[in-house]
């Protein structure tokens, strides 16, 4: 206090030789600075307009040129409609008014509509049959579950090429191994693939790509309900710059969102605080497909460091707990499974780890793909676990720098494996998100430094 009235009582001269020292704690420092966090949270609101009106401007030439409208007339309604709504969002993000805040629904609410269209396009009219085998196998594998059969004892080359002509699943899309001969396990994942689209069966839909697209518009809202007001754009705004994570995938049958949604829920509540619940969620999510599991240990190294002012034994019982009710979790989608038939089950999920798959995808593996470099699976299986080691080591190690890069270390990770698909990669997206809101309000918390 003395400092400050000794600071406050010293008169201002011209020209002032060394900058004068902020202190942020007074009244005069925390109105520019609220004026300045307004300034940034209407620019991003604005620029939130502007993206998403071209978005839908994108998306209404989409429509336009793949809705064969000629026959579906109704569509050509829809495209005025996007037409419309994208002139307006647009419009309004450079009108001169200060009451913007309350018309920021409309961002998800255009989206949502723009999506609703494009995905009508893609699953009614324009793909008509599924673009991966994950999908196909895993609509069987729920049809065979009502039927009260074990998906994981079937290993059958002739359903699994049955099921890619009913489907129309393209010859490049099924999985095959190096001698030329695709897979003959219906079911190569986790239990939670297939489970999910037992009750949607079980009401009649006959497409399961819907039920993706559901998983995919609540991935969207949560972004949304969990950003803070003045991040709220960056939410689904970030999402739109890919088509292939918004649109084309999930309009082509990849599955990710289903496992996308619970660790995206883990990601909101690890930073929470709420572990119990993070870790119920990751465990879900490693329920239904592998990609999660590289998670894991990065996982337990943020409890771990979050948890770092108790003791050591305090911290292993917080890891422990975390990683027990993870595993409950998992168990709650696949327990039955093992119970059924357990060397079928573990055959069936370790089979991507097992098999001599064939190298595909656009990482390192397009060295042996384009024949620059005759490598094998162990070359690629130890580049893929050591990179894994040494971001394990650095992240461990600074923690502090590191912190929220978690969420991209799979998708590093798995750029290294012989199978390095595009959807390994983007959908960690999502989780990216969090990490820049979380980050954002910890500097907001964080005590302001003296200039100097």
């Amino acid at each position: 206090m003395a400092l400050q009235r000794s600071l406050d009582s010293t008169p201002v001269r011209q020209p002032v030789p060394f900058p004068t020292p902020v202190q942020p704690d007074t009244s005069a420092t925390k109105a520019p600075a609220l004026l300045i966090n307004e300034r940034w949270e209407q620019l991003i609101l604005r620029l939130g307009f502007i993206l998403t009106g071209a978005f839908v401007l994108n998306t209404a030439l989409q429509a336009w040129s793949e809705g064969q409208i000629g026959i579906h007339h109704t569509l050509v309604w829809a495209i005025f409609a996007e037409y419309a709504l994208a002139f307006c969002l647009m419009t309004m993000g450079i009108l001169s008014v200060g009451w913007l805040k309350r018309l920021a629904w409309l961002l998800p609410a255009g989206i949502l509509f723009v999506l609703i269209v494009a995905f009508y396009i893609k699953i009614q009219i324009n793909l008509t049959v599924y673009g991966t085998d994950n999908i196909a196998f895993s609509h069987v594998a729920a049809e065979r579950l009502l039927q009260g059969e074990n998906p994981y004892t079937i290993k059958d080359a002739t359903l699994i090429q049955q099921t890619a002509e009913r489907f129309g699943v393209p010859t490049t899309f099924i999985t095959s191994t190096t001698d030329g001969k695709p897979l003959d396990n219906l079911m190569s994942w986790p239990a939670g693939s297939a489970l999910v689209f037992v009750p949607a069966l079980w009401l009649g839909v006959t497409d399961l790509r819907w039920v993706v697209v559901a998983f995919q518009i609540a991935v969207l809202a949560l972004l949304w309900l969990r950003a803070p007001a003045a991040l709220r754009p960056l939410a689904v705004i970030v999402l739109a710059v890919d088509p292939y994570l918004l649109l084309y995938f999930t309009g082509g049958g990849v599955l990710d969102y289903i496992w996308v949604l619970p660790v995206l829920a883990s990601a909101i509540t690890l930073y929470q605080g709420r572990f119990n619940w993070s870790a119920a969620c990751y465990g879900l999510a490693a329920g239904i497909k592998q990609q999660p599991w590289l998670l894991a240990p990065f996982l337990a190294i943020w409890v771990w460091q979050m948890h770092r002012e108790r003791s050591v034994a305090a911290r292993a019982r917080a890891v422990g707990e975390f990683g027990a009710i993870a595993l409950a979790g998992f168990l709650a989608l696949n327990l039955p499974f093992m119970v059924w038939d357990f060397p079928a089950w573990l055959r069936g999920v370790l089979l991507p780890f097992n098999e001599q798959l064939v190298p595909f995808g656009s990482g390192i593996s397009l060295l042996t793909q384009t024949g620059i470099a005759d490598l094998p699976k162990g070359f690629y299986s130890a580049a893929t676990f050591g990179v894994w080691g040494v971001l394990l080591l650095a992240y461990a190690l600074h923690f502090r720098t590191l912190k929220h890069a978690l969420w991209l270390a799979p998708a590093v990770i798995m750029w290294f494996s012989y199978r390095s698909l595009q959807n390994y990669f983007i959908y960690w997206t999502p989780m990216l998100i969090v990490a820049l809101m979380s980050w954002w309000e910890e500097e907001q918390r964080a005590p302001a430094t003296i200039e100097s």
